[in-house]
């Protein structure tokens, strides 16, 4: 004789992830001394090091909204050297700093909450003068 038997499936259905930079990071000034370091903490406006030369100066911010009890976010950037400056971007969790390659996890919040970012630029042998910038990437996904 056969019998049936009954199961279940079920999901939780989760809105998209939403991320975006609402503060730039800016260094300021820097001096084109070779080898020379400025290095912005995460969450600290004022940058330190010997080629911090003043200027506007901001750590950076991005919002990002989640129904998800903990994310995954990691930074990269793909050209990190220009005018012989190399920019390498950190970001925090509130407990710990990650550099660009190294994926962080952060306990959100279910909701909409920032994180910081900063890093640190490191001239090279030969730094050109004049304004220099770098794009990077911010990548939260779901654990």
């Amino acid at each position: 004789m056969a019998t049936d038997g009954a199961g279940t499936a079920s999901a939780t259905v989760q809105a998209p992830i939403t991320v975006g930079q609402t503060t730039a990071i800016k260094f300021g000034n820097i001096t084109n001394v070779a080898t020379a370091t400025c290095v912005m903490t995460p969450g600290n406006d004022t940058p330190l090091g010997t080629s911090c030369a003043g200027g506007t100066t901001t750590a950076g911010v991005f919002a990002i909204s989640s129904e998800a009890a903990t994310l995954d976010i990691t930074l990269s950037i793909t050209t990190p050297v220009k005018g012989d400056v190399t920019f390498a971007p950190i970001w925090s969790n509130g407990d710990a700093d990650f550099a660009a390659g190294a994926t962080g996890t952060m306990a959100a919040p279910g909701g909409s909450f920032d994180i910081n970012l900063g890093g640190t630029l490191t001239n090279g042998a030969s730094p050109v003068s004049g304004a220099q910038s770098w794009d990077y990437t911010v990548a939260v996904t779901y654990q």
